[in-house]
């Protein structure tokens, strides 16, 4: 029997499935194959990282860890950035777009289905699943669904953006048969990761996602995004362990992971995948995946400073620096730069806009001034003047309240190199460095605009 392979059937309304035994064509076996092992329990749960398997000599299922450079999702359905699975979507999927254009014959306006427009498509290293671009100037359509056979209650639940103009143009909609989950067109949301879940009964049902528009000029660049789509409940175990599609995993893993920073990918001697430390003195950018990925470390560079301000006493303040506590530069290299020696400065001198308080700078109320330096108050605008009130980042030794940074991996693991994304050195806001590919640094500034700037 040890020869014969199985496959699990679905569970039937006693919660119950079975064991169909098969000969591999390869085997070439002319006999019957062992008889079906029935009555096997439905509701044994198998985490993620595990697959459902078979003990033949107990005739009861079990559950069995995912080998090493495999994974599982358990009875979940997950499409994701994580995954990096947008190009290989399931084929349950229905895929299409259309948009409103004049009939030259009948001078009727009519829906063009999959013409000269793109569909939701996977991008940013199927990353991301995306609205594509449309022929139309009229009305446009991004449809796509699947549908899905959930065995024990379960959910659906994705991560979206979109843009809108609010009403009827830019509007993302999520239906789970003919109910509407959710319609978002609020422009105060207009292009932030939204999540969203609803619970799944037990059953077939359609899950579909639409976006429309009206396309014209001023609004062509407007779509929508889809980061991750999870359907659980499909079943409460997988079936089977798939292959990592890149990078590696351990035993029992759900996901599979790119070799992390000053490392890169190799086959062994067994053909398995692993890991390797890059030699002394090179470092590699996460996901490296050959030895050639690994080079020298380049010179120390402002951006590898961290600079730490003290408090304010008598005028003066202690100026303390260190090298970054992931620090991958070699200060011996060529052209590198020497770690600055520890000291004391006169405190910051309060900008425009701002007066001395103590020891500390303080922003004048609207309608007031100062020329700032060492002044002490604000001055009241004469009659029939006001003070605009203007943000002026200069001499910038922290990032304060107003800015705020992101990093956004567009990689298969959410690593954003060796830092956050922007930071403060030097009096000024860099970008860092020792940043590999598909990764987005943002700087955001958000305020109110009270005058036309």
């Amino acid at each position: 029997m040890h020869e014969a392979k199985y496959e699990f059937t679905t569970c039937d309304s006693q919660a119950k499935r079975s064991a169909i035994f098969y000969w591999p064509p390869e085997k070439g076996c002319k006999n019957s194959p062992p008889e079906p092992i029935t009555e096997l329990d439905c509701s044994l749960p198998c985490e993620k990282g595990e697959k459902l398997d078979l003990d033949i000599l107990q005739n009861k299922s079990i559950c069995q860890k995912c080998p090493v450079n495999t994974f599982s999702t358990g009875g979940s359905l997950i499409i994701s950035n994580e995954y990096a699975n947008w190009n290989s979507l399931p084929e349950e999927f229905n895929n299409f777009c259309a948009y409103i254009e004049e009939n030259p014959e009948t001078r009727r306006l009519e829906w063009v289905v999959n013409g000269e427009c793109e569909p939701f498509r996977a991008v940013h290293s199927n990353q991301l699943f995306e609205t594509g671009s449309s022929k139309g100037e009229l009305n446009t359509m991004f449809d796509f669904s699947i549908f899905v056979n959930i065995e024990v209650a379960g959910k659906v639940s994705f991560e979206y953006k979109a843009d809108t103009a609010g009403g009827i143009n830019g509007v993302f909609s999520f239906y789970m048969d003919v109910y509407e989950g959710i319609k978002f067109n609020d422009p105060e949301k207009n292009g932030k990761w939204q999540k969203f879940v609803m619970d799944l009964e037990p059953g077939y049902h359609e899950l579909n996602w639409v976006y429309y528009k009206y396309n014209g000029e001023k609004y062509k660049k407007f779509g929508a995004s889809i980061k991750s789509i999870e359907v659980t409940g499909i079943s409460n175990n997988a079936k089977e362990c798939k292959p990592c599609p890149f990078g590696v995993s351990e035993e029992g893993s759900e996901r599979c992971i790119l070799c992390k920073e000053n490392k890169f990918e190799e086959a062994e001697k067994n053909g398995e995948i692993a890991c390797k430390a890059c030699p002394e003195g090179k470092i590699s950018l996460p996901g490296s995946m050959s030895p050639a990925s690994c080079l020298p470390k380049p010179p120390c560079m402002i951006s590898d400073i961290q600079t730490t301000y003290g408090d304010c006493t008598e005028g003066q303040r202690d100026v303390t620096y260190a090298w970054n506590e992931n620090k991958y530069c070699d200060e011996t290299a060529e052209g590198s730069i020497n770690l600055p020696e520890n000291g004391k400065q006169t405190c910051i001198v309060c900008p425009a806009g701002t007066f001395v308080s103590g020891e500390e700078c303080k922003k004048c109320d609207y309608g007031e001034y100062s020329e700032g330096a060492d002044s002490q108050s604000c001055k009241e605008c004469p009659a029939g003047s006001y003070t605009p009130f203007i943000l002026d980042f200069s001499e910038i030794e922290d990032l304060g309240e107003y800015l705020e940074v992101r990093c956004m991996s567009h990689s298969v693991t959410d690593q954003c190199g060796f830092a956050t994304g922007w930071t403060v050195a030097d009096k000024s806001i860099i970008s860092g460095n020792n940043y590999g590919q598909n990764f987005t640094l943002e700087l955001a500034l958000e305020t109110y605009i009270a005058d036309k700037g």
